[in-house]
């Protein structure tokens, strides 16, 4: 019961910050839905890469390289480091059409794994002021979305998996699990297997390092509730209601890679060469008001509604290389295990097996 209490609170500590930087992924809709969608890709696709990542990671099973049966359960907690190229863009290079810096020396903005810093945006539409002095100021003003101050993703997870005569299956999962600063949720699910196949191919079979491919899918979902609404002087001509925004985050992640390994008494060793493919998708889906230009308006502007404004969709795919050591103490399971890619993974767990 105490493990169980530790992994939760594991849990809470490494998904803390995430959501308070994504409920506010609507206020980039202050600048229209087309620079809206750019701004949040700037914003967000780092973190899918960081979730598929994590997800492809760590799935050789390198405890077993006997053709005994076998059942395990092991906690694994990881960490994705986010290079310093993903944690901040230029506002600049995303050709926006209808925002702009305020102070055109201050263009770099975060993603949501930058520094806790923004700078302060507006629209390149003006109106005119109806009072004197009769200036003229931009239709709306706003600050970038800070990031969580992390230079990376922590991710736990729990796996489960069966060996019978070199084949192994695991399963990966997270329950669906409240973002402990936001109104969000977080889950996730894998399925993987591998193939020692020394035993296959007799040219193989006096090898002294065993040779094993693993495959795996898994997929992460991600709800953070918004709450984007007109300034209070306004909301007697909004519409609404605006209670039903949400914003979903889903990856689809596949990867494949050889392993060789080679054990030493109670511990084993394994280097492999990997491709990982990552799908993500992001949508914010609801009601929002944003600001629009009205000549027929006193204020020279007035509120309209849109409806499920966002909806982004990346792919990235590279290789990887992995470094793998488990050890073995009776029932006692440790493992250690890097990966080298576009980003890098480090997972380490703790298990028991039958």
């Amino acid at each position: 019961m105490k493990k169980i209490l530790f992994f939760f609170i594991l849990l809470a500590v490494a998904l803390n910050g995430f959501g308070q930087s994504l409920d506010i992924v609507s206020i980039f809709l202050r600048g229209g839905i087309n620079d809206a969608n750019k701004m949040t890709d700037a914003y967000i696709s780092p973190l899918g890469t960081a979730l598929g990542t994590a997800n492809n990671s760590s799935w050789n099973f390198n405890y077993i390289n006997d053709k005994k049966s076998h059942l395990w359960i092991d906690l694994k907690y990881n960490y994705t480091f986010v290079p310093s190229s993903a944690r901040e863009f230029d506002i600049y290079d995303l050709n926006l059409e209808e925002i702009t810096p305020s102070d055109s020396e201050k263009h770099i903005a975060q993603t949501i794994f930058g520094e806790k810093t923004s700078i302060q945006l507006e629209t390149k539409e003006h109106i005119i002021n109806p009072l004197p002095p009769f200036d003229q100021k931009p239709l709306a003003t706003f600050n970038s979305a800070e990031g969580i101050g992390m230079r990376g993703l922590n991710l736990p997870y729990l796996n489960i998996g069966t060996s019978y005569r070199g084949l192994i299956l695991i399963f990966r999962g997270l329950p669906p699990l409240p973002i402990s600063d936001s109104q969000g949720s977080i889950g996730l699910w894998g399925i993987g297997a591998g193939l020692t196949f020394n035993d296959l191919l007799k040219p193989l079979n006096d090898f002294p390092v065993t040779f094993r491919l693993v495959a795996a899918y898994s997929s992460t979902i991600v709800n953070v509730k918004q709450d984007l609404q007109p300034d209070e002087a306004f909301i007697s001509i909004s519409g609404g209601p605006y209670n039903n925004q949400n914003f979903r985050l889903k990856t689809s992640d596949f990867t494949a890679g050889l392993f060789v390994m080679k054990s030493f008494k109670v511990i084993t060793t394994s280097v492999g060469l990997g491709y990982n493919s990552i799908h993500s998708t992001s949508k914010l889906t609801g009601t929002y008001p944003i600001y629009v230009k009205d000549p027929a308006s006193l204020i020279g502007f007035s509120v309209a509604d849109i409806e499920d404004p966002i909806s982004i969709s990346n792919n990235d795919n590279y290789f990887k290389a992995e470094f793998n050591v488990a050890a073995r103490f009776n029932f006692f399971l440790i493992n250690v295990n890097y990966s080298i890619g576009r980003y890098d993974n480090l997972t380490a767990g703790i298990g028991f097996i039958l």
